[in-house]
């Protein structure tokens, strides 16, 4: 018996250009601008099942005395705001890397949304790069996985305008750069 067509939903907008290079900092910054969150915000778009995979690529440039990266997936608008849902650890990055190309695929499940604001989303991911570029200071730390252990559902309002936000920080004394290519919001049901 035939199963029937199932289709998966891309969200718009879709960017036709680079996202601003932003410069890490030891607090978190959104990969992209916040405009873009709007295919998953508010309460009407959440239900108990629904899951979304958000795919980003780019390029990162380190310094001298980079420090360790931390990566985090975020239901927020802002920088550093909102609540984290899943993050990796934070992990050793190699100096004096250029424009390396990296990839960031994570997905965001719906475990509860009851009542006009409570329910609950479980993250997970993975960030990897060229291996040849050898952006962190060892190679078993391709892919970093998110979250780093001990993953668990999370308990945010559903019901506020929001977006599912990959943000990054550095614990560094150096300018390292991080540019957004591509990304992508897809419904998967």
């Amino acid at each position: 018996m035939a199963e029937g067509i199932n289709y998966v939903d891309s969200k718009q907008p879709f960017n036709t250009a680079d996202f601003s290079q932003i410069t890490l900092l030891n607090t978190s910054l959104q990969l992209w601008n916040a405009a873009i969150y709007t295919p998953t915000g508010g309460g009407s778009y959440w239900w108990a099942g629904k899951e979304l995979r958000v795919r980003a690529f780019g390029k990162m440039t380190t310094a001298a005395t980079p420090g360790n990266l931390t990566i985090e997936v975020r239901l927020a608008t802002t920088d550093a705001g909102g609540t984290i849902i899943a993050t990796s650890a934070a992990t050793a990055l190699a100096a004096n890397k250029t424009s390396i190309s990296w990839c960031c695929d994570c997905y965001v499940e719906c475990r509860a949304a009851g009542g006009a604001s409570v329910g609950s989303l479980f993250a997970w991911g993975e960030f990897k790069y060229d291996g040849a570029g050898a952006l962190f200071t060892t190679t078993a730390n391709n892919p970093l996985l998110l979250p780093a252990s001990a993953a668990t559902a999370t308990t945010v309002d559903l019901s506020t305008a929001s977006g599912i936000s990959i943000q990054m920080k550095r614990s560094g004394s150096t300018a390292e750069t991080v540019t957004a290519q591509d990304v992508l919001f897809q419904s998967l049901n």
